[in-house]
């Protein structure tokens, strides 16, 4: 094994014959054609580490110009990793233990052994120091890539944290811009001033899509899926109502095989994410024809799952051949024949083709530029009980009005006499002017809301403890105490529990939504900024006033 191995071996001996019982020692093992050098001197030694490698030493400890355990240790000083095997007169087990303990490898007894021992003595101390080195390496490496991974889990967490940020600084804005906006589209203005800010309303909700696309591309690696029954053709049919009401010269067909089941079992807010991209994109590129849906059974699968086919074709722009490989990927754009880019940052498909592969389905498409597109995917559910949907509640369509025209007014509701209801009081807390402004101005517009507002969670929770409220509308980011800490303090120290207080979370974190700390520190409900459709968002808050409300009265009929 070793007889083509050549060693390079440092002999510190100042007694030539010693030195030459070494070099006869050796040259009668299979080791007398490695390199031997002699050094008489510890300063010579030194040296010849500097300038050389040696794969062992031998070292005597009485030399000419060093004594004793110093002379390891001056050595060794100077070159740690140096595998070095004490060469001695001293036949003392003691002293051997010491020499060990102080960073030999071995020792060897002068007049004590012979040829093979050596060379067995000198082989087992290369080998072994040649596996102390590599278990250094591996450890370092594995150092490394520890420190490595620290840094890339640093790094992603500092990239989710700069988006859930940067998010909620964009956000926090807009909604103060889209709800001015909102409000002033309802004001008597002439039909040049509302078109254009019917354009500014546009173009405010297409930022806003780019913000929700982007933070969305952050959170949708770590998503779990939820499980829950929905109909699938009121998904579908929803997402048409809502595709029909921007269309132009666009018609719209839809077809559902009738082995199809209706009920399904699985993520419907996930699902309906993927309809909304995928066929918001088909009437965004086509400005004439036709965009088709069609749904399909592919196969029963195991039990209670099926997995079933959709495919949406639309007669749009197309897409060109070179770029249909990467359709998918983040960031990637379509522009037409004349090189325009349409609006959007090319994250929507990234995003579905995500979602749908945690469905455990895939997605394709095929395209002819100027003739149209097709994309076809498939995803994996189950079959639900129908009867689980009478327990599903239908949310009624919300009145939005078009561009240029006015709302009609809104009067607060009489009592039987023909005089105003009391007004119901909430307690908002939020830090920014300019979201008080908006809240304040879209609550007071119903004539049924009088608005008390805390610029801190700190100066909420000390309005509490003098006035009562039907509802606190709690902003999660704000100095001092924040929207959390407040709730807690408000459920724990003021003693208010949520059927006497409901406190809905009013926040531009958009991942609060999707996470269940508002929950768990005592919110009921979360309304995200920027609130894009403010009678929903009065619709929420007035049920949770209506389900205190309605509380309050069976306690008093308990009572009486």
């Amino acid at each position: 094994m070793y007889k083509d191995a050549q060693f390079r071996i440092l002999l510190v001996e100042d007694n030539p014959g010693d030195v030459r019982l070494v070099e006869i020692f050796l040259g009668e093992s299979d080791l007398k054609d490695n390199e031997i050098v002699n050094e008489r001197t510890l300063e010579g030694a030194i040296k010849a580490l500097d300038e050389t490698l040696f794969d062992v030493i031998l070292l005597d400890f009485n030399l000419l110009d060093s004594n004793g355990f110093e002379t390891l240790e001056t050595l060794l000083a100077a070159h740690p990793k140096a595998n070095v095997i004490v060469f001695t007169g001293m036949e003392d087990t003691n002293f051997g233990i010491r020499a060990l303990q102080a960073g030999a490898q071995d020792y060897l007894v002068k007049g004590n052994f012979g040829s093979d021992y050596l060379a067995k003595t000198l082989r087992y101390a290369i080998e072994r120091n040649r596996t102390n080195l590599r278990l250094e390496e591996a450890q370092k490496e594995a150092e490394k890539l520890r420190e490595e991974k620290a840094r890339a889990e640093e790094r992603e967490q500092m990239k989710g944290e700069l988006l859930t940020t940067v998010s909620h600084e964009m956000r926090t804005p807009m909604n103060a811009i889209m709800g001015l906006v909102d409000l002033l589209l309802k004001e008597d203005f002439g039909e040049e001033q509302l078109d254009y800010l019917s354009s500014v309303k546009s173009q405010s909700e297409h930022l806003l899509k780019m913000i929700n696309d982007i933070l969305e591309l952050q959170k949708i690696q770590d998503i779990q899926l939820e499980k829950g029954a929905f109909d699938l053709h009121d998904v579908l049919m929803n997402l048409i109502n809502i595709q029909y009401s921007s269309a132009k010269d666009v018609a719209i067909n839809i077809e559902i095989d009738k082995n199809v089941p209706r009920c399904i079992m699985g993520d419907e807010k996930r699902l309906n994410q993927v309809f909304i991209n995928i066929v918001s994109n088909a009437f965004k590129f086509t400005e004439k024809g036709k965009v088709s849906i069609h749904v399909e059974m592919i196969e029963p699968g195991e039990g209670e799952k099926v997995r079933l086919g959709f495919r949406v074709e639309d007669t749009g722009i197309g897409i060109p051949e070179d770029k249909l490989p990467m359709i998918f990927e983040p960031f990637m754009r379509v522009r037409d024949g004349q090189k325009k880019y349409y609006e959007g940052i090319g994250l929507g498909l990234s995003i579905v083709k995500r979602i749908i592969n945690l469905m455990d389905g895939d997605i394709t498409v095929s395209s002819e530029p100027g003739v149209g597109s097709v994309f076809s995917f498939d995803v994996l559910l189950e079959q639900g009980d129908e009867s689980l949907l009478n327990g599903i509640k239908r949310i009624p369509p919300i009145y939005i009005n078009p561009p240029g025209k006015k709302a009609p007014t809104v009067k607060p509701p009489e009592g039987q006499n023909g005089t105003p209801t009391k007004k119901i009081p909430v307690l908002l807390a939020e830090d920014n002017k300019m979201n008080q402004l908006v809240t304040r101005k879209q609550l007071e517009r119903t004539g049924r809301f009088e608005l008390t507002i805390a610029e801190n969670g700190q100066i909420a929770t000390e309005i509490l403890r003098e006035q009562e409220f039907d509802l606190v509308l709690m902003d999660i980011q704000m100095p001092i105490m924040d929207g959390y800490e407040a709730t807690e303090y408000i459920r724990k120290e003021l003693n208010i529990t949520a059927e006497v207080l409901p406190i809905l979370a009013m926040t531009a974190h958009a991942d609060v939504v999707d996470s269940d700390k508002f929950k768990t520190v005592g919110m009921q409900g979360c309304i995200v900024k920027p609130v894009n459709d403010w009678p929903a968002a009065i619709a929420k808050i007035d049920s949770w006033v209506q389900k205190k409300i309605k509380k309050e009265r069976m306690e008093v009929n308990v009572m009486a």
